[in-house]
């Protein structure tokens, strides 16, 4: 009887921890409206005198055409698949060399690796605050307060001077069908 009721505490425990690892994902937006979440973040939390990249754009320089993707997101010797993307939008504004300010938000088909792609967006920054050291005037407190995050098939970062979480936390919050204005 005690082996039993151990038996089963044991099993619903395990239960209980394959749907708490669900939950994160329950309710994500199945095809929510990526560019639209992006310049609504662009407008509310930078200046907005960047260039913003999109899956839709048709014109050469607003979307990510192979050498982009290998300068801006590339480690000299891989880049990610974006066939593995289905649909992105991102935000880059160098015209300030001392302060990084990125938004970008990707939708992965089904069966990407999404850590494998969020790892080359860490890297990106990784890369930008190892440089900062030989540079005193960069704002290393930015790079590091950088957020990235996986949602459902979505992957995203943040580097916005004292908004990267705000950022983070919008984008979930979207992501899940939430209003930010409530």
């Amino acid at each position: 009887m005690r082996l039993l009721k151990r038996l089963l505490l044991t099993s619903f425990c395990i239960l209980l921890a394959v749907f708490a690892s669900c939950a994160g994902n329950a309710g994500v937006i199945s095809d929510a409206p990526v560019r639209e979440i992006v310049e609504d973040i662009v407008s509310d939390y930078t200046s907005g005198d960047g260039f913003l990249f999109s899956a839709d754009a048709t014109e050469e320089g607003e979307y990510l055409d192979e050498d982009l993707i290998s300068t801006y997101y590339g480690n000299g010797e891989k880049v990610p698949d974006f066939s593995e993307v289905g649909d992105y939008c991102v935000y880059i504004d160098e015209t300030n060399a001392r302060e990084m300010c990125e938004v970008g938000l990707f939708r992965m088909k089904s069966g990407a690796d999404k850590q494998d792609f969020e790892s080359y967006l860490k890297n990106r920054i990784a890369i930008r605050l190892s440089n900062a050291k030989s540079y005193p005037d960069i704002n290393k407190s930015t790079l590091k307060a950088a957020k990235f995050g996986i949602v459902g098939d979505y992957v995203y970062y943040a580097v916005v001077k004292d908004a990267s979480a705000d950022i983070g936390r919008r984008i979930d919050l979207l992501l899940h069908g939430g209003n930010p204005e409530a």
